[in-house]
């Protein structure tokens, strides 16, 4: 029996009908009695891993010894070795649990385990094509197609029209034997391209990541339609791939792309290159670096925090119940009790746009070095019922720009009945402070109801969204500048842009008897810095970030005068973003 080409170009036809659809086997919880990491010694070298279904045993590939190793959870301890193909890289199992199917990279078959014999039952050949690939990945969908991904070395004859690919994908299925189908390549690469595939956690669909080539690809095989759906190429070398239980999430590595269930980009983060994990749950991702684990936020899109994990190199797995991790190492593997992400967040009460008296606006100020961006969740706030989630734009290094409500409401991915408020959860990439500020058009007022779940210093030397002078027709803005020092001295203001935290000027102003104030309209700061708001012609300057520089001892005020109803608002209040 042989194992045939699967075409992948563009979508992925795929011209096997079966009569039988395996049955998925139960999934267990892990043994609630390992609670502590667990350093297994193991000579060789490992390639992948893999939990059963009923969380029993750890099966690992020993590309060099030729082998899978038997982990039992239970008793801790490593059983009698399978001896499989040449050099193994890659393992899954049957929806049932009762086969292994291991791809062996230093031959042209896959290896078919008796799990409960604990042998190799036979071995299935892959037609060599005009590079003499091999298989590398191996993954099994839900109605049993095993699907293949191939590398290969060395270079196709030239002119042969083969050279520089190096990317397939095969597919096999026990229950229909061979099929006869057309080699032909996935995308140029450079030699010795490899394609990943992995499965999620119910093998309802198959991520496939065509590495080693600049394009990127990912695509979606899709067991119910036996069909490839979305693709998306990143442009960027990947090499790792892996899914949540359903395939809604997806963490692509290199370059930490999370991807939703139409493979469109959700966000990105920042975090180590190597081989990737996702829970069950989709909420947290885990990335492999040189000794460590990376544990990864998939909605806020930020790393939590660093696992240490000596020697951590090549693979990880994770538990089906999510509470294991597995990850190999350069003298055997570790598994770890996985950490679950949970991003620090903030949360307030907003106004929905369902009513119209009055508007919620946020702010958001970027105090990092590096742009992020913001999450901001809308939710029922009496039943917790979730409606949308906004990412923003992304915010620059010392930028405060202000978002309406309506944005977040606008992203939602069905229509709902908007209520009168929302809990709102904000979460940052970065560093900064948030305000929430309330507009009411018919009486022409601004306030600030920024509420914190701690509380910014209250001797400010930065004021955000200060308001320029082109908004004095209705709402001119003034700063109140403190002196605590014990001498009179002159502050300094400096001017930035809350678009993009760009310095504008400076205005060094009168000096301040010590334990003085002097109140100073943004106007006359403006002249004093020699600088109009109007030659900013790229968008309108409606805002600035002021900071107190220099030397001068004390604090700043940001008050800002309703005209209309003459009354003055206290804006000053901000609080710190959750980091």
């Amino acid at each position: 029996m042989t194992i045939s080409k699967l075409t992948l170009i563009g979508a992925v036809f795929l011209a096997v009908l079966w009569s039988t659809i395996p049955t998925s086997a139960a999934r267990a919880a892990c043994p609630a009695s390992i609670t502590a990491s667990l350093n297994v010694f193991v000579s060789g070298q490992l390639s992948d891993l893999f939990f059963d279904n009923q969380c029993q045993y750890l099966y690992a590939t020993n590309k060099t010894q030729n082998r899978i190793e038997v982990f039992s959870l239970q008793t801790r301890t490593l059983g009698t070795p399978i001896t499989v193909g040449s050099q193994p890289t890659s393992i899954d199992a049957s929806p049932d649990g009762q086969t292994l199917y291991v791809a062996n990279s230093g031959e042209n078959d896959i290896s078919l385990v008796s799990v409960a014999q604990r042998v190799e039952l036979r071995k299935r050949n892959i037609p060599f094509g005009p590079l003499h690939e091999t298989p590398y990945s191996i993954a099994v969908a839900q109605n049993g197609t095993v699907l293949i991904g191939t590398t290969f070395t060395g270079t196709a004859a030239p002119g042969s029209g083969y050279d520089g690919y190096g990317n397939y994908v095969l597919q096999y299925n026990p229950a229909t034997g061979p099929l006869t189908d057309t080699v032909v390549p996935r995308l140029t690469g450079p030699t010795g391209g490899t394609t990943v595939v992995k499965a999620s956690g119910d093998r309802s669909v198959i991520g496939i990541a065509v590495g080693d080539n600049s394009f990127g690809t990912v695509d979606r095989y899709i067991s119910a339609s036996d069909t490839v759906g979305a693709n998306n190429a990143l442009e960027a070398y990947i090499s790792s791939i892996a899914l949540d239980q359903t395939g809604a999430v997806s963490l692509v590595n290199s370059g930490g792309y999370v991807l939703n269930a139409s493979l469109n980009l959700s966000g990105r983060i920042s975090s180590a290159g190597g081989a990737v994990a996702v829970d069950p749950s989709g909420a947290t991702g885990y990335a492999v670096g040189n000794d460590a684990i990376d544990v990864l936020n998939l909605a806020s899109f930020l790393k939590i925090s660093t696992l240490t994990a000596p020697g951590a190199d090549s693979a990880i797995t994770i538990s089906p119940d999510g509470t294991l991790l597995a990850v190999a190492t350069s003298n055997g593997f570790e598994v770890i009790v996985a950490p679950q992400s949970v991003a620090p967040s903030l949360h307030i009460i907003t106004y929905s746009t369902a009513q119209t008296q009055d508007q919620s606006f946020l702010r958001f100020y970027n105090a990092g070095n590096a742009a992020g961006t913001v999450n901001v969740t809308l939710a029922d706030l009496n039943t917790g019922q979730k409606f949308s989630t906004w990412t923003s734009p992304s915010i620059p290094s010392g930028a405060a720009p202000q978002y309406s409500i309506s944005v977040a409401e606008a992203a939602a991915a069905h229509p709902f009945v908007k209520p009168t408020y929302y809990m709102t959860t904000i979460q940052a990439s970065f560093p900064g402070t948030f305000a929430h500020v309330l507009w009411r058009p018919g009486g022409g007022m601004l306030t600030n109801l920024s509420t914190c779940n701690s509380i910014i210093p209250a001797a400010p030397t930065r004021l955000v969204n200060v308001h320029s002078s082109l908004l004095d027709y209705g709402f001119p803005s003034s700063v109140n500048i403190v002196n605590t020092g014990a001498q009179a001295a002159a502050p300094t203001l400096g001017l930035y842009d809350a678009a993009t935290g760009s310095k504008l000027g400076a205005a060094t102003l009168a000096q301040i008897a010590a334990g003085g104030a002097q109140i100073i309209s943004v106007d006359a700061i403006e002249r004093a810095a020699n600088f109009t708001p109007a030659s900013v012609t790229d968008h309108y300057l409606n805002h600035y970030v002021v900071k107190l520089e220099g030397a001068f001892a004390g604090y700043l005020q940001h008050l800002l005068q309703n005209l209309q109803p003459g009354i003055t608002t206290d804006m000053t209040t901000v609080c710190p973003l959750p980091h």
